[in-house]
C-alpha cells in the first residue's frame, strides 16, 4: 500500500469514519468494517486534506459543475468545487431517486451567440467554441445579431463593435434593457475610451483583436461559470420556483404570472406551489388536501375545489393564455 493510501486510512481512522468490528449491513451481509463519511465532515481541515488528494487524482479532467447528493455529500462536494474553482449544486431525494430541485440545472452544452461581420474570424471562434463542447450560432450584421439576442436564450454573447447595421455598443445597450446574459466585446477598437465605453454599456469583458482563441474560450467559460454561480446563489436566497410563465417565492409567498403579481391566500399559494414543484405529477384531491391542510379530508374535498377554481381565475386574469392547472378526470390535478 502506497503512502498516500496509508494517509487516507489514517485520516479515516482518526476521525472515526472507518470503524472496525462486526457489522450487519443494510443488505443483510456481515462486514468487519463500516465507513461513515459524516464523521470525517466533523473535521473540515481533514476534509480539505482528503479532497486535495482526490483533486490530484482527477488530473486534467474538464468539468463546469460539481454535483453532490444532499445531505451526506454537501460538505465534500462543496470542498471539491472550491478547490476546482467550479460551480456547485446538489441533488435531493424524491420518491427514492436523486433529483435536481431549487431550479438547479445542468446544460448539455452552453450556447454562445457570435455577432461578427468578418466571416473568417466568426468561423475561427465557432471552431474553438464547438471544440470545447459548446454550441455556437453566428450573425454577420448588427440587425440579425440583435434579433437573435433578444428572441433566444444564450449562455453568453460575443460582440464585435463595428458591424453593418446596428453597432455592437447599441446592441449591448438593448440587451441590457431585458437580459443579464454575459456579453464579451471582441473588437479591433483598442483605444482606452472604447474599452471604457463598452464596459459602461454593460459588457462583462473586452478583448482586443488579434486575440488568442484559447484565451477567448477560457474567458467564455469563466464568465458562464460565474454567471451560473451567482444566479444559483440568488435563486437559493430567494427560494424561487420558476415554471414556464409562473414564478413563486416560497419565503415571501409572492406569486407572479409573467411580470404581473397575483395576490394569493396562504392556502392558494401552497396548493399552487405543490403542483408546480412536481409538474406532470397527478395529485388526487385527497393527497393534495392532506398535503396543504395537514389532515385527512374524510372524503370532503370541496374546500380544495374552491381553491383550485380561485387559482385558475387569478392566473387567467393575469394572463388569459396561461392555463397551467389541469383536471385529470377521475384522478385529480396536475401542473402542466
Amino acid at each position: 500500500m502506497n503512502s498516500e493510501n496509508e494517509k487516507i486510512l489514517d485520516i479515516l481512522r482518526e476521525t472515526g469514519a472507518l470503524m472496525e468490528g462486526h457489522f450487519i449491513l443494510r443488505s443483510g451481509l456481515h462486514s468487519g468494517h463500516f465507513f461513515q463519511c459524516a464523521r470525517v465532515c466533523e473535521h473540515l481541515d481533514r476534509v480539505t486534506e482528503l479532497v486535495e488528494m482526490l483533486v490530484k487524482k482527477l488530473g486534467d479532467i474538464e468539468c463546469d459543475t460539481v454535483i453532490a447528493p444532499a445531505l451526506g455529500g454537501l460538505v465534500l462536494g462543496q470542498e471539491v468545487a472550491r478547490q476546482l474553482k467550479k460551480r456547485f449544486i446538489f441533488a435531493e431525494k424524491e420518491n427514492g431517486a436523486l433529483v435536481l430541485r431549487r431550479n438547479f440545472k445542468i446544460s448539455e452544452g452552453e450556447k454562445i451567440l457570435i455577432v461578427e461581420d468578418d466571416e473568417n474570424i466568426l468561423e475561427l471562434e465557432k471552431d474553438y467554441i464547438e471544440a470545447s463542447n459548446m454550441e455556437a450560432q453566428g450573425a454577420t450584421n448588427g440587425n440579425d445579431g440583435l434579433e437573435l439576442a433578444l428572441n433566444n436564450d444564450y449562455d453568453l454573447i460575443l460582440l464585435d463593435v463595428m458591424l453593418p447595421g446596428i453597432n455592437g455598443f447599441d446592441i449591448c445597450k438593448k440587451i441590457r434593457e431585458t437580459k443579464n446574459t454575459p456579453v464579451i466585446f471582441v473588437t479591433a477598437k483598442r483605444e482606452e475610451i472604447d474599452k471604457i465605453s463598452g464596459l459602461g454599456f454593460g459588457a462583462d469583458d473586452y478583448i482586443v483583436k488579434p486575440f488568442s482563441p484559447a484565451e477567448l474560450v477560457a474567458r467564455i467559460k469563466a464568465h458562464i461559470n460565474r454567471y451560473k454561480t451567482l444566479t444559483s446563489q440568488n435563486e437559493q436566497e430567494k427560494d424561487v420556483l420558476v415554471r414556464d410563465n409562473i414564478k413563486l417565492f416560497k419565503n415571501t409567498g409572492e406569486a407572479f404570472v409573467g411580470d404581473k403579481e397575483i395576490t394569493l391566500t396562504k392556502k392558494e399559494f401552497e396548493v399552487l406551489y405543490i403542483l408546480a414543484s412536481h409538474p406532470n405529477t397527478i395529485y388526487s384531491k385527497a393527497e393534495l388536501f392532506e398535503s396543504v391542510w395537514g389532515y385527512d379530508s374524510l372524503g370532503d374535498t370541496s374546500t380544495l375545489t374552491v381553491h383550485i377554481n380561485r387559482l385558475r381565475d387569478k392566473i387567467k386574469e393575469a394572463d388569459e393564455n396561461t392555463d397551467c392547472i389541469k383536471t385529470i378526470w377521475g384522478r385529480g390535478y396536475k401542473f402542466k
